[in-house]
């Protein structure tokens, strides 16, 4: 179906390791360094032995892009909240739960009365939720590759500048937590 590159491999090798010591492990690669490849087959080689695994996304998109390249369940984080509290579905009945994008935090209620292991795969391990950040819910964490690393092996292309952000982002404004350029007169 799909080639794993080296990295990829790294990446697999370092959460089994790290997965032994600890349940609950995030997976950090960079956008476009291949996340739902890696989960994917980890996912593929669970349910082959056997193993109960769900990934859990937050997007259509998303979804569509793991479905693309796992057998194993896929669903909506909303959709399986719902399910828990219609009690139509046990999530300690998986194995294996896989998070995308974990970072977003909207995940968390479904792992609540979860005892098994689970793979949080994110490009930015950082939250801004103060009251319950990742290291509270997730053990460890790998980055068996840089972005750097990409570019130079040739799988991300080399970023260019089209603006330049002042010296002191003090100044700058914020909209929704993020910085706010302006740019060519627009207001943010």
């Amino acid at each position: 179906m799909y080639e794993l590159y080296d990295y990829q491999k790294l990446a697999i090798s370092e959460l089994k390791e790290k997965m032994r010591e600890h349940k609950r492990v995030c997976l950090c690669l960079p956008t476009g360094g291949g996340k739902t490849i890696v989960f994917s087959d980890i996912a593929n080689k669970a349910v082959n032995k056997g193993k109960k695994v769900l990934i859990c996304v937050h997007r259509n998109e998303l979804k569509q892009q793991a479905e693309r390249t796992t057998i194993a369940t896929v669903v909506m984080v909303e959709k399986l909240n719902n399910l828990i509290k219609a009690k139509k579905i046990d999530v300690n009945k998986f194995d294996l739960i896989i998070i995308d994008e974990v970072h977003i935090g909207n995940f968390r209620k479904v792992l609540t009365d979860y005892n098994g292991y689970v793979i949080g795969a994110t490009a930015t391990p950082v939250t801004t939720n103060k009251l319950f950040p990742l290291k509270e819910l997730l053990n460890d964490i790998i980055v068996p590759v840089s972005i750097s690393e990409l570019i130079n092996l040739g799988r991300l292309s080399t970023p260019k500048t089209f603006a330049r952000v002042p010296a002191n982002i003090q100044s700058l404004k914020k909209v929704g937590g993020e910085y706010c350029i302006l740019l060519l007169n627009l207001a943010c």
